[in-house]
């Protein structure tokens, strides 16, 4: 199985596309603007399978807080993996396993 895309709707679409690049050396392609809906995106892409993830915004969805809390989880999986837990700047947590 190949999962084509993720998506992740967020407030602030640059300072995103910005922390992917910057953190996971993401490729951003062009930003798509859909007039109608009031919606923006960005897919951006890394890897040999050009693994993508899609942000996306809409300026009437409501605001929701983050749950959780934004501090580093660093842990060694069960199965020897090295893996931390990190929130995005808008409190997303994102898991990275090596």
């Amino acid at each position: 199985m190949k999962i084509e895309h993720l998506a992740i709707w967020v407030d602030d679409l640059e300072r995103m596309k910005e922390f992917y690049s910057k953190y996971f050396d993401m490729q951003s392609g062009e930003k798509y603007t859909n007039s109608a809906k009031q919606c923006t995106s960005n897919f951006l892409h890394f890897g040999r399978e050009m693994t993508r993830l899609e942000i996306m915004h809409k300026p009437c969805l409501q605001e929701v807080q983050p749950e959780g809390n934004s501090k580093r989880n660093n842990r060694t999986t069960g199965n020897g993996y090295y893996e931390s837990v990190i929130p995005d700047p808008e409190g997303n947590q994102v898991e990275i396993t090596e």
